[in-house]
């Protein structure tokens, strides 16, 4: 079972962590502005993949990344990739 974190250390992680998923919408609505759809659409759909390389880099302690979540996040970008194309 993992360790939980408690305090201030967590406090910090998680007010960062909303910082960042603020300033990432609010670059993607920047971007969506203005730039191409057809070329921040499909940079946004990798979103899942710099998730993941994100919890390997900073929360190694925390977070296991094991060869199916890797996948997963892989299917998911795939998947999305696909929606794209097909209504082209």
């Amino acid at each position: 079972m993992r360790e939980e974190i408690h305090g201030h250390h967590s406090q910090a992680i998680l007010k960062g962590g909303g910082a960042f998923e603020s300033l990432g919408l609010l670059l993607v609505l920047y971007a969506l502005t203005y730039g191409p759809v057809v070329v921040v659409r499909p940079l946004t759909a990798t979103l899942p993949l710099w998730v993941v390389l994100g919890s390997k880099l900073f929360l190694r302690d925390l977070e296991k990344i094991t060869p199916r979540i890797v996948a997963g996040a892989a299917l998911v970008v795939a998947g999305t990739i696909a929606i794209t194309l097909a209504k082209t």
